[in-house]
């Protein structure tokens, strides 16, 4: 039985690198995602994440809300294609490290552990989005990147090159595997190391 789960493990990981050998091409795809042969590769790979467990589930998150339909120049069009899929290279890169390393974490429970914060203080409130109340305790450290970069795509405050820098690095940050145990965390976590709320 265990050699059948690491068959499949193997077979994950041999899927995963030949989509990832598949990257520097679809870069020199004019129509983005618009083109058939990149649709399918972005079939292929929610597929292949799909089976990998919770090792691969916020990939899998990752790669469905990837942005298919891209607004703004044709520059912009461009470099936003370009940036998710460099952000899946990285992305793809550590997840076959991952298996290869650790397997599956359903099947093993050797990852790693993240160590208990110096701060434990939480803080305690709601937010008002709109005329809708949000408890600090309901949002997510993943979810505040995700509003950031969401925020980025529509500022009129960002250079181009800056808009594209800033959600290829944050988009590398939410999409690594090794990084869901502390971007779970949740919103009052953040806030309790708010800078005058810590011990001098």
């Amino acid at each position: 039985m265990l050699r059948e789960e690491n068959l499949q493990t193997s077979e994950i990981i041999q899927q995963l690198k030949a989509l990832l050998l598949e990257i520097p091409q679809l870069k020199t795809v004019k129509e983005g995602f618009h083109n058939p042969h990149v649709k399918a590769w972005k079939t292929k790979l929610e597929g292949t994440l799909g089976e990998g467990g919770t090792t691969c589930s916020k990939a899998l998150l990752a790669v469905r809300k990837m942005t298919m339909n891209l607004s703004g120049s044709e520059l912009i069009k461009t470099q936003t294609y370009l940036s998710q899929l460099d952000a899946f290279q990285n992305t793809l890169q550590q997840i076959i490290q991952t298996l290869e390393v650790f397997g599956r974490p359903e099947k093993k429970k050797n990852l790693p552990q993240w160590a208990t914060p110096k701060s434990v203080s939480r803080a305690v409130g709601h937010l008002m989005v709109g005329e809708e109340e949000v408890a600090t305790d309901e949002i997510s450290i993943h979810e505040v990147l995700a509003c950031l970069i969401s925020l980025a795509e529509d500022s009129n405050d960002l250079a181009d090159s800056m808009r594209v820098a800033m959600i290829e690095h944050l988009q590398c940050i939410i999409s690594d595997d090794l990084l869901q145990p502390f971007l779970s965390q949740r919103l009052d976590a953040l806030l309790g190391h708010w800078p005058e709320f810590q011990t001098k």
